[in-house]
């Protein structure tokens, strides 16, 4: 429609009907713009439309600007189309313009002049107002009072208004015609109404061409979005689904857009595109696109409400712009431009005036007059990616993103491109957007008719063209945003020089206010955003920022990622497609594209895909489905119609070239079908390639074509791969490369070709046909011998078959269609985002040949020796994606094994391995035992504590025992055994083990389900379970409770109840709870109540003797049973144990949690506890003093040794005062009934020394006692408790005592042991005690020896020995000598002085190879793994 048509005018009458001039419609509230000599004078205003309506405006409707001589009039809008209004100045001199007088015809523009016009309300002078120049006829019509008073003066070339005419204007001289600019007008009033006007005339009428505005630049950026792809059959109405979180990554990045920045997330989803529509055919600029920006339904203009046809796109259609579906050439009636005008109905901004325009009416926005964003550097991101993998829906996402924008308030502009619309001379993104804004200007024009949309291809204007879209977009606020889809398919020449075109770009961005956005591969990001200059990338931030590694590459930059929906998306898209719950394999559920092709078979075809299919499975179907309707719209086209056998035959034909179509891709570097073989297989001059391209099994791309789903064509050109070569190309055996190969290679014969699906019996093609009996398509039936497949279209008629063949995809191309040479790409390797293919041919391999054939490959890329980088990286992201690929991973526990190990042997200082960190192995699809040991297997990859923050393999293991901790704890007890060190911080002496890690990991998380945990380490025989279960008795005692009244009511496993023995009777010492001793209390009646256990017994009285509700009751028991044991229970040493079996350390005697020695001998060991020992009677002193200490005073008239040293240490622990003076008086007894039990007397002294002065009153008297008349060895074991250092809190005491020995022993020549004892206590403990009483034990000592001539001697011996191998103690003696020498020369012989200041003098490693010179040479022994033996190592989770 031309812009000079009579239908954009109205006409203004008075009431009586008369025309007092014309006027147009301005914006989409109906705002008429007239001349004010048009309503002056008038009441009420009657504005006539073209079609007949009238609108009477009252006073209050009319804006009256006499000032200017224009009047604005508000209406409905009659009908009129909006006009656009030039914003740029008048034109000059010499210019043609068009007016309405008598008809449209040219005027020219003399120049400017000041007026004077007259009204009603005075005289008002007019400056800059346009003098025209017009014929006679003409000139008649400008008279005033006329017609055209009030009429638009229209830009000859751009058909936007520049001025308006007014007959009431006077100059100081003759002029046919004069014409108030409206641009001028409205820039001297800024904040006018006229101004008002013009901004939103600006913003929702377009101008194309020089009037260029930001409407006209909203519908060429609408033109080059994608058609709405129609509803898949069987899913009409179903949007997709909206993805909140990758909504608003890209929403925070695409800003300012405040208006859908903050919108609804169930909006998000609501893009033009179906739920993965992960490729379209060449981008269609739609009426409905352009529609959807500019606030317009097709709909009211006559359009058919879905958009089929073409695009402004050069394609393969005799126009050289058809779309993928079949249809009239690029203007034809059922095209996107089919229907009346383009501006009926009220835009977005009927209602408001809220353009937020920088031009010549004023207007504020985020930009400043020099274009820079205010607040804003040059630094500011202006790249994001969005990055998934095929299939996860990255077209959808760019497509809702565009709708979001389109539709907001203010609607934003935005760009589509893809890949293949880039060409190998493009110096930046800005070519590519001048390229398809021309497209969509084309289009405008034909549809239009206003050919200023179409600025041409050559001189530059193109590029112009995207510059000053740019610019209006930013002016106005509203940045423009390019999206890019897909960029792997650019041409190989330009992906040859992709620095410099990355640099270009963000030139070209940052100069002109715009923003692009990359939806790509995230192999293509990894290696492109490197290449992007520092600040230009997004910076995802708050919740959407990626918190795990996307894939291989790790946590990718500037990007927003893309992967599964939730599992609230995916249950929403099942409804919305109809899918219950539970009908895909696990894995692929919440797979976007699975989720969308099983909704169009099961459509179309019920039943075609039983059970829970896999994704392969679904493509695989979906592929048959395709060659279906294909035959089947081929079919519809032949005459004589095709019989049914036909039918399936021919989709068997068309499998077979769909196939063909998919090799001939891998002779393509980057994965498309040239043209020439998109014409042999699909011929123009048939039905075939139309039907191909409208049942969207190609589009066009580029020069070429390509399959419509990325992850479909990966799947069916994997098929074709030969792996075995690819895998020699790609990752060698050696560094040596191998020869250079830009391409996949493929298997010539048909091997492993996906297998058919049966098509249920009944189900119809789209042509109508029946496809009964359940046979396969493909591959079709055999034929018979002679039998001939009838011509459709191509190749001769009844072209016989062997007997026999079948018609398969693949096994033989059809006529003429063989492996051609095709068009090269630059030499160089394989492109990454190849990658897709190559895993989708591992996976093929496992489908056709098993598990077996394909983990031999994975081996083989784990063997790899290879360490180039390109050939590290095919063999990282294949293993990744392979292992993560298969259905199951349990057939390739060697493989990951062998991964596993080859990753825990890297050295400390390597860089860690991200493709296959923490998140890579959570991901397998394993059971959780076989997961948690490849976990084991990993734990020295961590590399030590402290070191840079990355994901560790420990963490891995924490999160999976904090999901389930009740499976996960048994799982963790099996690591016990594994003793390998681990890394641990520099300087450190404890070095963690797998082990060691494991019993932490237990214990630090021993809250999620403790009871679990007691069952999970009492079921594991191995000491860490002994230690964690005793140190649960001191962190968790009511659990362990709980665990001790389980085990021992357990009727079948007496293991357990040798547990709840051992157990109970360590928890008997410790728990407070009255409800922890009622649950030991009924254990042990358990136990007792079992006279098939009787080694339990002891235990079970120990127990009961230690709670005060059930101690009278059982005394009598117990000391029946302490009178009547062998041993008392001691370990032999001197020292009982009482938690024999509990808490056990690592191997090493250490000190357990519990505070005693432990043994080792675990829960198993403690059915050698049979008896009740002393320190369990102990406890009933308090309350039966008397029967306990009978029992006591008879154990040790036995003089039994063991026996003696368990009474002994029981009795030194009494606190009670009187207690302890009774039990001091046993030890009497017992000394002098036994002398040579003076041992255990003098390890019962030192017990009680170390309960600090209280037990002076009860010391004192016994140990002078012990001195007086006992033998020499006695007082030699007193003088060694004595003479050792103690502790802080005894050394007053055993200082007394001591020099209390020494007195007595003063006039005592005969016996040297005693000052023998002294003086090697004294250089033993040297280091524990100071040195000034240190040195006086030791000069004290050899006083008392030189009393004689043998004990002279004999200090001189001793005194060189403890010199030589006590460290220290010959610098502190050949010290004391030199300081004094006078007191030791009396003491000390000069050979022993001088024997100790030689040693003295030579150091520790002297003195060290002196002792060893000594010692005999021992046997080597292997030097066994030894554990820490605490249960809070410094490695922690």
């Amino acid at each position: 429609m031309g812009r000079g048509d009579r239908a954009t005018l109205v006409l203004i009458c008075d009431q009586a009907g008369r025309t007092r001039g014309t006027g147009f419609v301005a914006d989409a509230r109906g705002t008429v713009v007239t001349a004010h000599e048009t309503v002056d004078g008038l009441e009420r205003v009657v504005v006539r439309g073209p079609d007949g309506r009238e609108w009477t405006a009252t006073a209050d409707a009319v804006t009256a600007l006499p000032a200017q001589a224009l009047a604005l009039v508000r209406t409905d809008g009659l009908g009129a189309h909006p006009l656009p209004v030039a914003d740029h100045p008048a034109p000059g001199a010499g210019t043609y313009v068009r007016v309405h007088a008598h008809g449209w015809r040219e005027a020219r523009v003399l120049g400017t002049t000041s007026a004077l016009y007259t009204g009603t309300e005075g005289f008002h002078t007019v400056d800059e107002v346009l003098e025209l120049a017009i014929g006679t006829d003409g000139s008649e019509a400008l008279r005033r009072g006329g017609e055209a008073a009030g009429g638009p003066v229209l830009d000859a070339a751009t058909g936007a208004v520049v001025a308006v005419l007014a007959t009431a204007l006077h100059t100081d001289h003759r002029a046919a015609g004069l014409a108030v600019p409206l641009a001028a007008v409205a820039a001297r009033t800024p904040g006018g109404p006229l101004a008002d006007l013009l901004r939103r005339n600006a913003a929702t009428v377009p101008a194309y061409g020089p009037a260029l505005n930001l409407a006209g630049a909203l519908e060429l950026t609408a033109g080059t979005l994608p058609a709405p792809a129609g509803a898949a059959e069987g899913t009409a109405g179903a949007e997709p689904v909206a993805r909140a979180a990758v909504a608003r990554g890209l929403d925070r990045f695409a800003g300012p857009g405040a208006g859908h920045a903050a919108a609804d997330p169930g909006e998000a989803g609501h893009g033009p595109v179906g739920a993965e529509a992960e490729e379209h055919g060449s981008v269609c600029s739609g009426r409905a696109a352009a529609a959807v920006v500019l606030g317009r339904d097709t709909r009211r203009d006559g359009g058919t409400g879905r958009e089929r046809g073409t695009g402004p796109r050069p394609g393969a259609g005799p126009y050289g712009g058809t779309g993928p579906r079949p249809g009239a050439g690029p203007y034809g009636g059922t095209g996107p431009y089919g229907g009346t005008g383009l501006h009926g109905g009220a835009g977005p901004h009927g209602d408001t005036g809220r353009e937020r325009v920088i031009g010549p009416y004023g207007g504020t926005g985020p930009y400043d007059g020099t274009g820079q964003e205010r607040g804003a550097g040059s630094e500011r991101p202006v790249v994001c990616g969005l990055v998934g993998a095929p299939g996860t829906g990255r077209t959808t996402e760019l497509a809702a993103l565009a709708r979001r924008r389109g539709a907001g308030d203010p609607p934003e502009p935005t760009v589509w491109l893809r890949g293949a619309d880039l060409r190998p001379g493009d110096a930046s993104i800005g070519d590519a957007v001048g390229r398809a804004l021309g497209s969509a200007g084309r289009a405008v024009a034909a549809a239009r008719g206003d050919w200023s949309a179409y600025p041409g291809a050559g001189g530059g204007a193109l590029d112009d063209l995207a510059r000053r879209v740019a610019a209006l977009a930013r002016d106005a606020g509203r940045p423009l945003v390019v999206l890019l889809d897909a960029p792997e398919e650019m041409p190989p020449l330009l992906a040859h020089r992709l620095p410099a075109w990355t640099a270009a770009t963000v030139r070209w961005l940052r100069a002109h206010g715009a923003r692009l956005v990359v939806a790509c591969r995230p192999e293509h990001w990894e290696g492109t955003a490197p290449l992007y200059p520092p600040g230009s990338l997004h910076r995802p931030c708050g919740p959407d920022a990626p918190d795990r590694p996307a894939g291989p590459a790790g946590r990718l930059p500037g990007a927003v990622h893309l992967g599964d929906l939730t599992d609230r998306e995916a249950e929403e898209a099942c409804e919305r497609y109809g899918l219950p719950a539970g009908l895909l394999a696990e894995a692929d559920g919440r797979h976007p594209l699975t989720l969308r092709l099983l909704a169009e078979v099961r459509t179309a075809l019920p039943g075609a895909v039983p059970g829970r299919p896999a994704r392969a499975d679904v493509l695989a179907t979906h592929h048959d489905l395709l060659c279906l309707r294909v035959a089947g719209r081929i079919a519809a086209g032949c005459r004589p119609p095709l019989s049914e056998p036909d039918v399936r035959r021919l989709a068997a034909r068309v499998a077979g070239r769909v196939h063909e179509a998919a090799r001939r891709c891998l002779l393509s570097g980057h994965g498309e079908l040239d043209r020439a073989s998109f014409e042999e297989l699909f011929p123009w001059g048939t039905s075939w390639a139309s039907a191909a391209l409208a049942e969207g099994l190609l589009v066009p791309a580029g020069a070429g074509y390509r399959f419509v789903h990325e992850e479909f064509a990966d799947w069916i050109q994997g098929a074709h791969v030969d792996v075995d070569t690819a895998l020699d190309v790609l990752v060698p055996w050696v560094d040596e490369p191998p020869a250079p190969a830009d391409r996949l290679p493929y298997r010539p014969d048909g091997h492993a070709v996906p297998p058919a699906r049966a098509v249920p019996s009944g189900h119809a093609v789209p042509s109508g046909h029946p496809v009964p009996f359940g046979d396969a398509v493909p591959p079709a039936r055999a034929v018979p011998s002679g039998e001939a497949v009838p011509s459709v279209g191509d190749g001769p008629a009844g072209v016989a078959l062997p007997s026999g063949d079948a018609v398969r995809p693949g096994d033989a191309p059809p006529p003429g269609c063989v492996a051609l040479p095709g068009p090269r790409s630059p030499a160089g390797p394989v492109p990454r985002h190849r990658l897709g293919t190559v895993l989708q041919a591992l996976l093929h391999l496992e489908r056709d040949r098993g598990p077996a054939a394909l983990a031999r490959r994975l081996e083989r890329l784990v063997d790899s020796g290879a360490s180039t980088s390109e050939a590290v990286w095919w063999r990282t992201r294949l293993l990744c994606g392979t292992l993560l690929g298969v259905p199951d991973a349990r057939p390739y526990g060697g493989v990951l094994r062998l991964l596993a190990n080859r990753l825990a042997a890297r050295p400390a200082a390597a860089a860690p391995d991200d493709a296959f960190g923490p998140w890579f192995w959570e991901r397998l699809r394993l059971g959780e035992d076989e997961l948690l040991d490849l976990l084991r297997l990993l734990l020295p990859a961590d590399g030590p504590p402290g070191g840079p923050r990355r994901p560790r393999y420990l963490e891995a293991v924490a999160r999976r025992l904090s999901a389930d901790p009740r499976g996960v704890q048994p799982l963790l007890c099996r690591w016990f055994t594994d003793e390998r060190p681990l890394p641990a911080e520099p300087g450190s002496r404890l070095r963690p083990t797998v082990a060691g890690v494991a019993q932490a990991l237990l214990h630090t998380h021993r809250d999620l389900a403790v009871d679990d945990l007691c069952e999970a380490l009492v079921t594991t025989a191995h000491p860490r379970a002994d230690e964690l279960l005793a140190g649960l008795a001191d962190d968790e005692p009511s659990a362990l409770c709980r665990a001790v009244d389980r085990w021992a009511h357990d009727d079948v496993r007496p293991v357990r109840r040798a547990a709840a023995a051992a157990y109970g009777r360590v928890l008997a010492e410790r728990v407070t709870r009255d409800a922890d001793r009622e649950l030991l209390r009924y254990a042990a009646l358990a136990l007792l109540a079992r006279p098939g256990d009787p080694h339990l017994h002891g235990a079970a009285l120990t127990v009961l003797l230690r709670d005060p509700h059930s101690r009278a009751a059982h005394l009598p028991q117990a000391l029946a049973a302490f009178r009547a044991a062998g041993t008392g229970g001691t370990d032999g040493t001197g020292k009982a144990d009482g938690t024999r079996g509990a808490g056990v350390a690592a191997g090493n005697g250490a000190t357990g949690r519990a505070g005693v020695v432990t043994t080792g001998a675990g829960a198993a060991g403690a059915a050698g506890v049979t008896g009740v020992t002393a320190r369990d009677l102990a406890g009933a002193l308090t309350t039966h003093p008397e029967p306990v200490l009978a029992a006591f005073r008879a154990r040790l008239r036995d003089g039994d040794p063991a026996t003696a040293a368990d009474v002994l240490t029981a009795l030194a622990d009494v606190r009670a005062p009187a207690l302890a003076r009774r039990a001091a008086a046993l030890v009497r007894e017992y000394v002098d009934r036994h002398p040579a039990g003076a041992a255990h007397a003098a390890a019962y002294v030192d017990r009680r020394l170390e309960r600090g002065p209280a037990a002076r009153a009860v010391l004192f008297p016994l140990v002078t006692d012990l001195l007086r008349g006992r033998t020499a060895e006695a007082r030699a074991a007193l003088v060694r408790v004595l003479a050792a250092p103690g502790t802080p809190g005894s050394r007053p005491l055993r200082d007394d005592l001591l020099d209390a020995l020494l007195d007595l022993s003063h006039d005592d020549r005969r016996d040297p042991a005693l000052p023998d004892s002294v003086l090697r206590a004294a250089a033993i403990g040297a280091a524990g005690r100071p040195e000034a009483r240190t040195r006086e034990l030791v000069l004290r000592a050899g006083r008392l020896l030189v009393r004689t001539a043998e004990g002279a001697a004999h200090l001189d011996l001793v005194l060189t020995e403890l010199a030589r191998d006590v460290p220290g103690f010959a610098v502190l003696v050949s010290g004391w000598a030199a300081r004094d020498p006078r007191s030791w020369a009396s003491v000390v012989g000069p050979g022993a002085r001088r024997a100790v200041e030689r040693l003295a003098a030579s150091g520790p490693a002297a003195r060290a190879a002196t002792v060893a010179a000594r010692v005999p040479t021992a046997m080597p022994m292997p030097d066994g793994p030894r554990g820490h033996g605490t249960l809070r190592p410094a490695y922690r989770s």
